[in-house]
């Protein structure tokens, strides 16, 4: 009998190392496996490569630069030749040109308003580039108006993270160039942002938005954002009022898009600007704002305006999306065209 209770108890640590043994295996080899997974989504799952039969399809023109990147942009509103106004506009993070034609081409189309759309590098099919200089941007841009033909004086408009950019270019040309600089939901350079509002403001480390483990990060982070805007209470309430918003901006938010040019844009919003505002005082500018707004809080246009000697114009509505309201937006536009006649 002692020797059949030795046997058992032999047996029973026998069968607890196995399964402890296969636990440690199932362990570990799906730490293997996730790791594998997440380097083969790494470098197999980048978009298609921008080229001009894609930026072609979705109605877009592109002009291929002189380092070899192609450059999409969108032409509308006002195309008929008759325009009163030329203006280059700019997208936010995530999304490209190609949304803002669906946005706002029937209110410039209105106000003969001939618009431009530049897709910033990284975003729709726009070429990335890392260790992008904002303060060469206008270079850039300003391969397109040569395309174009456009020699006259512009207007610039940038939302969100495009503000960045419309600014540069602003600062670039001049007053000589430039009519009027309007920037809406407007994000500031990161160390003023950081003295403003730094529990609003914090980046994520830079091993997130650098290397293999911020490539790895953003890969994710890119293939979720198109879905988590359903959940962000004030874009929800915007398309409760704009439904046909919603498939557009989450069309948007995946054509041509690839993690390495959210990355290299992350990067760019934390490191210098490279140019300074002050060469914006010259320049017409209205900042638009909403006190809701929570990724790009109010205090920041309230210093810039101050900054640059610009006019403020508050908004009350759906907070950052509030920039895409229509009815806010519409008649905001009309007065500043208005007032600069």
């Amino acid at each position: 009998r002692r020797c059949c209770c030795f046997s058992f108890l032999i047996l029973l640590l026998a069968v607890e190392t196995m399964c402890g043994c296969m636990l440690r295996f199932l362990k570990y080899s799906t730490m293997v496996l996730v790791v594998f997974v997440a380097i083969f989504a790494f470098y197999t799952s980048q978009a298609p490569s921008a080229s001009p039969a894609s930026i072609i399809k979705d109605g877009g023109k592109y002009v291929q630069l002189k380092d070899g990147r192609y450059l999409e942009y969108f032409c509308f509103g006002d195309t008929s030749g008759q325009h009163k106004h030329t203006m280059i506009e700019f997208n936010g993070f995530g999304c490209s040109a190609y949304s803002l034609t669906h946005y706002f081409s029937d209110l410039y189309q209105s106000m003969g308003i001939r618009t431009i759309a530049i897709t910033i590098p990284g975003f729709g099919y726009s070429t990335e580039l890392a260790d992008r200089e904002l303060s060469r941007w206008h270079l850039d841009v300003e391969e397109v108006l040569r395309q174009e033909d456009i020699t006259g004086k512009i207007w610039l408009k940038g939302s969100s993270f495009g503000t960045s950019h419309a600014m540069e270019v602003a600062a670039a040309l001049g007053a000589d160039r430039v009519n009027g600089l309007i920037v809406s939901g407007s994000i500031i350079p990161y160390t003023e942002a950081l003295t403003l509002t730094p529990e609003k403001s914090q980046m994520p480390p830079k091993f997130l938005t650098t290397g293999v483990v911020g490539n790895m990060f953003w890969f994710l982070i890119s293939k979720l954002a198109p879905t988590t805007i359903d959940y962000q209470p004030n874009f929800t309430s915007l398309f409760e009022k704009y439904p046909q918003f919603h498939d557009v901006m989450t069309l948007d938010m995946k054509r041509g898009q690839n993690h390495f040019g959210w990355v290299h844009n992350m990067d760019l919003i934390a490191r210098p600007w490279g140019f300074e505002l002050d060469a914006l005082k010259d320049i017409r500018t209205w900042v638009i704002y909403d006190k809701e707004d929570e990724l790009a809080p109010y205090e920041h246009s309230l210093w810039l305006a101050d900054k640059i000697s610009a006019r403020l114009i508050e908004i009350q509505g759906f907070g950052h999306a509030s920039i895409l309201d229509l009815e806010l937006f519409s008649p905001v536009i009309r007065t500043i065209f208005d007032a600069s006649q």
